[in-house]
Order: C-alpha cells, then structure tokens, then sequence
C-alpha cells in the first residue's frame, strides 16, 4: 500500500473543500476532496495533473493516510513496484480493441524458469477425492449472440489419500448441444510415476492421429471392435468376430478368416487366393513336370512341343510326390496329358507314404476300390489328413516314349 505524508500546508485535512499539496523530487502530488467519502489523488508529471480517484483510511493521526483502492477511471498506466493483493469477488478486464486485453506473466531474469499462473483451492478443511483445484473456462457467442462455454480446463484432486495423492487434468468441450463433455483426461494411474490417458467420450468418438503412432507396449482393441487400417469409409480393418477368431476385410470384403480353436485359416468363396508353398495354395497343390521322376535308368524327356514330360524308353513310368500341407487334407487328384496317354487304361495311380517310413500304400476310393482313373479323368479317393508327415505319391503308367504328360494336381482342403 502506498503511504503518503503531509509537508505542508497545516489547515484541516478533513476539510472537503481543502487541497494538500505534497512535494516530491520529481513533481508535485495533491490531495482535495473530504477522505470519508473519496478524494482526488492529483500528481504533476513533466507540468501535465494526472488526478487518480482514491479513498483514504486514518491510519494514526490526522495527518497519516493510506491508499486503501485505486478506482475504475485512471488516464495512464499504473505500475505497481511491489505485491498487488486483491480481495474482490471479481476482477475484470476488459477493452473494445480487437485481440485484447492480454495478459501478460513476463520473467526478466536470465535463468531458465519463468513465472506461473497458480491456482490455490485452500478449503479450510481435509481435501477429498474430485475437488477442483482451479478451472479455466472459454467463452463465446453462438449465432444466436447467446454467451455459451463452450471449453474448460480443470484441475481436479484424483486421489485426496495422504501420500498418496494424485491429480488429474481433465479438457472439456461444447459436445453438440452446448453440453460440457470431457475430451482428454489425464489422470494418477494406480502404479508409481504411472500415468493414465483417456481419450474421448463415448464408443461413436473419433480419434485421428495426422503422424504416426509408437506403442511401447500393447494396443488393446475391444472383442467384435475394428481397428481400421486405413480410413473408416473403405472399410479395410481386422476384427475379433467371435471368441479366437480373427477376420481381415478389405473394401469391406472378408478376404481371409483366422480360427485359432481350430487352426484353420480359409478363405471366403470368391476371393482369389494367391499360392502359397510348395506349388501350392489353399485348394489346390499343381504337380509340374519337373516334379516326376523315373523308375528307369533312363532319364525323362522335356516335350518341347508342348511343355510336357514324356519318357526316354517305352514301358516305364512316372512318379511324382505331393506334401499335403499341415491343418489339410488331401481329397482327390488329376493327371493330364496328350491323347495317347489319355488312352491308358488306369494309367493314374495313387499311394500314400511317410517320410520316416519304408511302407507304401494304395489309396482307396469310396467303395474300397484302387484309387485309378485314366489320365485326363479327376480320381476320387476317401479323404487322407495330413499328419506331419505323409504325402501323396502318383504314378504314371505309360506304354509308350510318345505319351506326354502336362501335369496335374492334388486337391486339398482345410481338416
């Protein structure tokens, strides 16, 4: 509080129509008015009166006073050299300029701190969960000139428990109909130095990120949600349909199924589906020509005519090996080949072997029957599964170093 001191002039301070000069090195201070009701504080800078209305207090005499309050109207600024306490309900400030008032907290030391803006909630009392230590809130017009908050920054006692105490930062906007609703929350976790983030209200809000997004840990996404790979409208994302069972779309198209009860991964009809393996894909596995192999000491002969296999000598056969992958099974196979191969009776031969085994078998049809059908001609045999270790083996029975072969293949499908 600033404190002046009568120098001169001896008549009744408490005169209302007396005028106290006071003389100081750099100008001239006057007094008027009666200090029970108000006086006009008057100071004389560089030959120019500044009045300044004040009231004054009697401290202890009649000729000692205190500014107790400057009032609303002042023609400069006012530069307060020490602690500015204020007791009111309410402090404004305001101006009729564009992008004012600001407010300014302006270090001037050179250090690395500045100064802050504090919030002190002191309730007299023990403090309790969700008391709020201070909001900061914004307003604006709506297009109805109403004045509606429409954000609010709150910092809000998480957790009272002493030694234990924790806060948290709590952002919240206008949602819709002019209802606060929280955005951001940042809040005391229930670990040390642990601290937890939420984002959001509600299962319909949207989250985006315009960079990218590092977890140290684990993203978790709800049973049945989404987690989109790319934006919501193209509808390509993976999700849990079901307990341990995973589904990919792309374009909102199922293109692949993951069944981790039992160890299944299909395809949905009308995807095309890209081989995979040894010559392989999910329904079907080629044999080439380069796949067989001769029981003859001779060696067999590339047709180059038509890309297919034939033999070096007349009488002997062809043998290929087909791995039925592991989770399927195998169901029925083809040969093809020109027309004279075609004309051998039960020309195409299935067996079934192991690696680690010596013994060969002949697969069967549904009626316990060999399973052989001529080359050109699919032959059915009842379903084997793979094991780990079995695999098909076909044979070729040719006549003649004029039969071709073209390929073939094993048809498969998930156990």
């Amino acid at each position: 509080m600033a404190r002046l001191r009568q120098t001169r002039q001896k008549s009744n301070i408490h005169d209302r129509k007396s005028v106290r000069r006071f003389v100081g090195a750099s100008g001239d201070v006057a007094i008027s008015g009666n200090p029970s009701d108000g006086v006009i504080l008057s100071v004389k800078w560089n030959n120019r009166w500044y009045k300044i209305p004040v009231k004054l207090v009697n401290q202890d005499s009649e000729h000692s006073y205190t500014i107790e309050s400057l009032l609303h109207r002042h023609p400069s600024n006012v530069t307060i050299a020490g602690d500015l306490t204020v007791n009111g309900e309410d402090t404004l400030f305001t101006s009729a300029t564009a992008s004012e008032p600001v407010v300014t907290i302006q270090n001037t030391n050179n250090g690395a701190t500045s100064g802050y803006l504090k919030f002190v909630n002191d309730k007299n009392g023990a403090g309790a969960d969700d008391d709020v230590c201070g909001t900061i809130t914004f307003y604006g017009d709506d297009d109805n000139q109403d004045n509606i908050e429409f954000a609010r920054i709150e910092g809000i006692v998480a957790d009272a428990s002493n030694t234990a105490e924790g806060g948290s930062l709590k952002l919240s906007v206008a949602s819709h109909d002019g209802e606060m609703n929280q955005g951001i929350l940042v809040t005391d976790g229930s670990a040390e130095d642990e601290i937890d983030v939420t984002i959001g209200n509600g299962i319909n809000s949207l989250v985006t990120a315009s960079g990218s997004i590092t977890a140290s840990k684990n993203i978790s996404v709800p049973a049945t949600g989404k987690l989109y790979l790319d934006s919501a409208t193209t509808h390509t994302y993976i999700t849990e349909t079901s307990d341990d069972v995973l589904d990919i779309y792309v374009g909102g198209d199922n293109v692949m199924k993951i069944d981790e009860g039992s160890l299944k991964i299909t395809f949905p009809v009308g995807i095309r589906q890209v081989a995979s393996g040894f010559h392989g894909s999910t329904t079907k596995i080629k044999i080439l020509p380069s796949d067989f192999h001769t029981d003859s000491s001779r060696a067999l002969v590339f047709d180059s005519g038509t890309g297919g296999i034939k033999l070096g000598i007349a009488s002997a056969d062809m043998w290929a090996t087909v791995p039925i992958p592991t989770g399927y099974k195998a169901t029925n196979a083809r040969l093809d080949g020109n027309a004279a191969a075609e004309s051998i009776a039960d020309a195409c031969k299935l067996y079934e072997t192991d690696i680690n085994s010596a013994t060969i078998t002949t697969l069967k049809d549904a009626l316990g029957a060999d399973a052989e059908e001529n080359i050109g001609t699919e032959v059915d045999f009842v379903d084997h599964d793979s094991d780990g270790t079995n695999f098909i083996v076909i044979q070729a029975a040719l006549t003649a170093t004029t039969d071709i072969v073209y390929g073939g293949y094993v048809t498969i499908a998930p156990i």
